[in-house]
């Protein structure tokens, strides 16, 4: 429920908005490390076509704490991680280099924080890139052969998954 009715002292209902998934602080934690990963990662993507193996490290090692806290956290951050990569590396094989070595590793680490939600990352951040694509070419903003970066689709895909997706999964 996204509004609950708060009764004041009149009988009156008062309506105020409430979070459909209350944040723990391993919940918070994830939440705030990815994003202080992805949301640099993005602005170098844009900047300078490259996301730095820094970042990817950072997330790493700071996934370790949440992944610790339980054999399941672990098994869901694992299977994340392999799945993102994997998945990314199979389209970069097959597209014969159309995705970096930034990307796989960016979506291997989102994978750690989303466990199988980075499926559905993946997924978004295709539609993002190809429907931005469309508009480029469209407004000749762009011709079929440029390559964009696709750290920022990638980040786009998390935090819609983080925000909304997710709670949605843990209120059902």
């Amino acid at each position: 429920m996204l509004c609950e009715l708060l009764p004041t002292k009149d009988g009156d209902k008062l309506v105020y908005p409430s979070l459909p998934v209350e944040f723990g602080v391993f919940e918070a934690l994830r939440v705030l490390t990815l994003l202080l990963i992805i949301i640099p990662a993005s602005v170098i993507d844009i900047r300078y076509r490259i996301i730095p193996d820094r970042l990817h490290i950072a997330g790493a090692v700071l996934s370790l704490p949440l992944l610790l806290q339980s054999k399941q956290a672990l098994v869901f951050g694992i299977n994340g991680f392999l799945i993102g990569g994997v998945v990314l590396f199979v389209i970069a094989i097959l597209s014969n280099g159309g995705i970096g070595g930034g990307d796989i590793k960016l979506a291997a680490v989102i994978g750690l924080y989303l466990g199988y939600g980075v499926i559905l990352t993946i997924i978004l951040a295709f539609a993002a890139g190809g429907i931005y694509c469309l508009v480029m070419l469209v407004l000749k903003k762009a011709r079929l052969r440029d390559t964009m970066p696709f750290g920022p689709f990638l980040s786009l895909g998390a935090i819609v998954v983080l925000f909304m997706v997710l709670p949605l999964v843990k209120i059902l």
